[in-house]
């Protein structure tokens, strides 16, 4: 299946049969609500698979999927994986993993959305970011999806401004650098001493 850059994969309550395997491309994993509101959580690339909670509990799927840019994804039947549980049962091993690795990074993500400031949230996510989908470059790791401040403020609770003042100010410190929403991290140390260690301060703007 081919989808354009900003279309819907699938929507939160949606009742699906199928998982969604990204083939290539981006996708943006969010929650949204009507009055405009929105919490992007993760995002996922070439290879990561979604709908596996629906398959489980038979409810509809729990967030949105957008596409960050035009990617191709693989629907697998349901039917198709239980028939594969079936046949080859010591997979169920492979999937306990996958869905306790998932349960713990939403762990994660939540607890730093609701304890840490917005400095601490922003390098987590930068540094996920880089972990999971970074390439080594000269300046250091360039991170592959593109992140507009609006989409960075979505994905650690603050407002575009808020967002475009804390890039900036990694910018300056020399953390990373920013151009056009390529963002590429200079400093992983830091970002990661940042992370663990948390800040002395509060930011001085709102968050």
């Amino acid at each position: 299946m081919q989808f354009r850059r900003g279309s819907r994969l699938v929507s939160e309550g949606e009742a699906i049969d199928f998982a969604l395997l990204v083939a290539s491309g981006a996708v943006e994993v969010s929650i949204s609500r009507p009055d405009g509101r929105q919490f992007t959580y993760a995002l996922g690339w070439q290879g990561a698979v979604f709908g596996l909670l629906p398959m489980f509990d038979g409810r509809g799927m729990p967030h949105d999927l957008n596409a960050l840019e035009a990617i191709t994804a693989v629907k697998i039947p349901f039917a198709a994986i239980r028939a594969e549980l079936d046949a080859t049962p010591s997979l169920w091993k492979s999937f306990a993993y996958d869905v306790a690795w998932r349960f713990r990074n939403l762990f994660d993500i939540v607890r730093g959305t609701m304890l840490d400031p917005a400095p601490v949230r922003l390098a987590s996510a930068l540094l996920r970011l880089a972990r999971d989908e970074g390439k080594t470059v000269p300046e250091g790791i360039a991170i592959k999806v593109r992140l507009s401040h609006e989409r960075v403020g979505e994905m650690i609770g603050v407002t575009r401004q808020t967002a475009m003042l804390h890039l900036h100010n990694m910018e300056g410190s020399g953390l990373i650098s920013w151009r056009y929403g390529r963002a590429t991290v200079r400093d992983m140390d830091a970002l990661q001493s940042l992370e663990s260690d948390g800040i002395s301060v509060q930011p001085a703007s709102k968050v």
